[in-house]
């Protein structure tokens, strides 16, 4: 798989994960699983990249597993705040100033973190 191909593929990956989860806050009314689904994209897009990357499968194995460990712990603690609190303050302070524009403008922001999630995997590309 091409570096070009790995990077679109995670793209598309985190591109439907986003916009899935919006539609969950959409329902859920706590814009804050995007910050779950950031976490967990990063590992996965690192995952991805590590499991397709030229480089000896020693070293594939270890990035993999660092970015999986990192990104897993991560998205959980991640997830038991925003299952237990309300809306992060950010995000409600956000609704507000959008007003009518807000979910328009918070589904931008969710694909932005999409591309932010593979851009922030890139590196594992090049310990892999």
């Amino acid at each position: 798989m091409t570096l070009a191909s790995m990077a679109g593929t995670a793209l598309a990956l985190m591109a439907g994960v986003m916009g899935t989860l919006w539609l969950v806050q959409r329902r859920a009314g706590n814009a804050g699983v995007v910050d779950v689904g950031w976490a967990a994209g990063v590992g996965a897009c690192g995952v991805l990249f590590a499991a397709f990357a030229s480089g000896a499968a020693a070293r594939r194995v270890v990035a993999g597993a660092l970015i999986a460990g990192w990104s897993f712990r991560l998205a959980a603690a991640i997830l038991r705040r925003v299952a237990r609190e309300p809306e992060d303050g950010r995000y409600a302070r956000l609704r507000r100033q959008w007003g009518d524009r807000f979910q328009l403008r918070l589904f931008v922001f969710y694909e932005a973190q999409a591309v932010a999630a593979v851009a922030f995997a890139a590196p594992v590309l090049a310990a892999a």
